[in-house]
């Protein structure tokens, strides 16, 4: 059963740069620098480490829809120019977001497709703190179905130096970066018998949901005994005719192979030989290709007001943090039920295979009664249960999905109403941010004046002191010129001074 966790038709793999951020003032924002990234895709976070250099060599990949939503935060050093109360001046303080912006998986599309850099404007409320660029490129996820017609080991001959029955198995499984989220691909595996040197049909198909580019050269086959153990190996890459095919939009293509294994222990060398149909589940070409970017796009571009450093897992709320753990779960849930499905599947191939063996063995002793009714009755009543068992675990499966499809959806509402709060909240810091600068302004308008009234009060006293000294003198002059006047008039005749 193919792991669909969204379709084909609107899942992408996304590979992102070479981010380097350009037009931010070092004056105000000294190194180090770093650059945080977030998705809505599980929780999917970033950072880039701090540098002295505004340019990361990042890259990293994860599953986006179209209703995806990519933020980016820059932060650096902030220079602070006034003293502390303890009269030291500091010369950078902490590590203070510069600005950040949010674009969409439409624009990204729009980016590959160009084949040019994105270039966003990075945003702290209404200013404009700087520039980001990175590079893009996208690769459309396809639900690959996989039918092996017939397959053979060859030479006949070496099949008399091992242990029959043996088995093929085919399985799909991604050797890409591992620092992706966990819904890029899971393995998958189907196991095809073989008996003597004569073809036989497989009756199974190899479901798996990834990109054109993984399933070219992430297909391999294995050789293994009766017991499991593998003999030997060996990759099945697809033909660049086929490649070329599937790129052009074909449904499906069908080629032959014929691959030496890489036998282990000293075994005698084989080879494998089949025909092989490989169908797509959608019949658009992949958004594949050269890595790509796109020209300045002013979409979505939202600031923060107030600087603060998220956390590493996720910069979304708690709620969304919460939908995120839940979804965690329920995808961990889904890959148990997976592999009981796988493990119900072996066991029931394996209770068949015992009772093909069975009746082989009584053919060939030429016994013509049934077999022993204990143990077909034990083996008939355990595959009984295993169907019963995969029945149950089928319609868990089912359930988990439609709970897994629902908590999607809300996680989109809420992830647009989070956008919704944002922009609320840029509002607000912005006016609060105006207040605070009224307020400032006015205080050192009254410091001044209260500096002034206390000159002024000082000049007065000064005048005070001044003042008296000047009435003490005159008081001194005027007694002593009525002193001069009362001699005067003793001289003359004795006539008293006119008081």
């Amino acid at each position: 059963m193919p792991a669909s966790v969204v379709s084909s038709a609107d899942s992408f793999l996304v590979h992102v740069s070479d981010f380097a951020v350009q037009c931010v003032d070092v004056s105000l924002y000294p190194p180090p620098y770093s650059l945080r990234g977030s998705t809505c895709c599980c929780c999917t976070s970033f950072s880039s480490g701090h540098s002295h250099v505004l340019r990361w060599p990042l890259r990293r990949r994860f599953v986006g829809t179209n209703s995806m939503q990519l933020v980016l935060e820059c932060y650096g050093g902030v220079v602070a120019s006034e003293s502390d109360a303890s009269g030291d001046t500091r010369g950078s303080r902490g590590n203070e977001l510069i600005g950040m912006c949010v674009v969409q998986m439409s624009h990204l599309m729009e980016a590959n497709s160009s084949d040019c850099t994105v270039l966003l404007q990075l945003r702290d409320g209404p200013s404009i703190k700087g520039e980001v660029s990175f590079r893009v490129e996208l690769q459309r996820f396809f639900t690959f179905t996989l039918r092996v017609t017939d397959i053979a080991l060859v030479p006949p001959s070496a099949l008399s130096q091992f242990a029959l029955p043996l088995r093929v198995e085919l399985l799909f499984g991604c050797a890409e970066d591992r620092d992706s989220c966990a819904c890029c691909g899971i393995p998958v595996s189907v196991t095809a018998g073989l008996i003597g040197v004569s073809n036989c049909p497989v009756p199974s198909l190899l479901q798996w949901r990834g990109t054109l580019e993984s399933a070219a050269t992430s297909l391999r086959g294995s050789l293994c005994d009766a017991l499991g153990s593998v003999l030997g190996s060996f990759p099945l890459l697809l033909p660049e005719a086929c490649v070329a095919e599937l790129k052009a939009g074909a449904a499906g293509c069908s080629f032959s192979f014929r691959l030496p294994l890489e036998m282990v222990g000293g075994l005698p060398q084989l080879s494998c030989a089949g025909n092989v149909t490989l169908l797509t589940d959608c019949l658009a070409p992949p958004t594949g290709g050269p890595l790509s970017s796109m020209p300045s796009i002013g979409g979505h571009v939202y600031g923060q007001g107030n600087s603060h450093p998220l956390e590493t897992e996720t910069c979304l709320p708690s709620g969304l943090r919460l939908m995120g753990s839940a979804l965690q779960q329920h995808r961990e849930t889904l890959m148990q039920v997976r592999e009981g499905l796988a493990r119900i599947r072996e066991r029931k191939k394996d209770v068949e295979w015992q009772l093909e063996e069975l009746h082989r063995q009584e053919v060939a002793i030429g016994v013509p009664g049934e077999l022993d009714s204990v143990s077909e009755q034990e083996a008939e009543a355990e595959l009984r249960a295993c169907i019963e068992l995969q029945q149950r675990l089928v319609g868990e499966l089912a359930a988990v999905q439609e709970r897994r499809l629902a908590a999607t959806r809300e996680r989109s509402s809420r992830a647009e109403e989070r956008g919704k709060q944002v922009e609320e909240m840029l509002g607000e810091s912005s006016s609060v941010r105006c207040v605070l600068q009224g307020a400032r302004r006015i205080q050192e308008e009254l410091q001044r004046r209260l500096e002034v009234e206390m000159q002024r009060e000082m000049s007065l006293e000064i005048m005070a002191r001044q003042q008296q000294e000047l009435s003490s003198r005159a008081r001194s002059v005027l007694k002593a010129f009525r002193e001069v006047e009362r001699q005067q008039c003793q001289v003359t005749g004795g006539v008293q001074p006119i008081q």
